[in-house]
């Protein structure tokens, strides 16, 4: 079994936001193709299609709110579990976005940051989803099918546990007064042993680090130390490496060591030998300042070139396993 963690990638350039005037008829409902998601570490994402009939279809704005609070963090959901309520029962963390693409005609979309929904922030959207990932038919009349998904960051819940939180969807007429759906969002963590934390999720690559970025790791095992595997995948077309924005998708390169110095070249998807696990008795938390993976991004020049100014996002996916 292995252990998963999602990082987010930011390329930044100079942007200018775009405001819309939201309206949404008061008769109409928002339908949820499904009230529930049951995720684990053997599936870390999920989606679910919100279905309207707007007035004007040009954009709306729609917020999520935890029911159960959220331990005031800005960026991500938690979920806790359902029972161990009084224990530090590891960390279950959800990245909410409004993905673009489709990964097959008519089917689910492709999980993506760059259209990030924060907790209880009014988030802008538009109308650019005129097909039911389901059905894939084109909706008339105003009618649109806009998918949310979402990514499991888990850093040591408790294996066997269930982790739930409840998420209410708000979609905000402008006239008229919101309307509410809420869908519940599960996760288990089925039996691994290994356990992956970083306390800094996000790499940025921008012109002051030359386009590259690092990041550290504590992996963990809780009976003993034992060699580990690292494999990184990518959000781009099959895992591979990629940012993408309106100026269109940049390729990235990747990189890992262990507590050597010598870094080396990895594939998307390749399962590499990285290093020896930390032993801990207890989750992440007494990981402390222990580090025994390093991750190294670099967005070659050609790349930059290329690219015109904007913000290109992506999600990058560190999959460990103890061999």
């Amino acid at each position: 079994m292995n252990k998963i963690r999602s990082c987010t990638l930011l390329l930044l350039f100079a942007t200018l936001p775009t405001m819309f005037a939201p309206e949404l008829r008061a008769e109409d409902s928002l339908r949820l193709s499904r009230n529930s998601i049951h995720l684990s570490d053997r599936k870390i994402t999920g989606q679910v299609v919100l279905d309207m009939t707007l007035a004007d279809s040009s954009s709306f704005t729609v917020r999520v709110a935890p029911e159960f609070g959220n331990q005031g963090d800005q960026h991500y959901f938690h979920l806790k579990p359902e029972s161990h309520r009084g224990e530090s029962g590891g960390s279950v963390k959800v990245h909410l976005d409004f993905p673009y693409k489709q990964l097959t005609p008519g089917g689910p979309y492709q999980p993506e940051t760059i259209n990030t929904v924060k907790p209880n922030n009014n988030q802008t959207a538009t109308h650019q989803y005129s097909q039911c990932p389901e059905s894939g038919q084109v909706k008339t009349g105003g009618r649109v099918c806009k998918p949310l998904s979402f990514v499991v960051i888990d850093e040591g819940a408790i294996p066997g546990v269930q982790y739930q939180t409840r998420l209410e969807i708000w979609i905000n007429s402008g006239q008229g007064g919101p309307v509410k759906q809420t869908v519940t969002l599960t996760y288990e963590n089925t039996r691994s042993t290994i356990g992956i934390y970083s306390p800094d999720d996000r790499f940025y690559l921008h012109s002051g680090n030359r386009f590259s970025a690092e990041n550290s790791f504590c992996v963990y095992t809780r009976d003993a130390s034992k060699p580990f595997d690292v494999r990184l995948e990518g959000s781009g077309e099959q895992g591979s490496f990629a940012l993408r924005g309106k100026g269109g998708e940049l390729a990235y390169n990747a990189e890992y060591r262990g507590q050597s110095n010598a870094y080396h070249r990895i594939e998307p998807n390749d399962w590499q030998t990285a290093g020896l696990s930390e032993w801990l008795t207890g989750n992440f938390r007494e990981c402390g300042a222990t580090r025994n993976l390093w991750v190294k991004l670099n967005l070659p020049p050609e790349e930059v070139m290329k690219t015109s100014a904007g913000r290109y996002t992506g999600t990058l996916t560190v999959r460990v396993r103890a061999l």
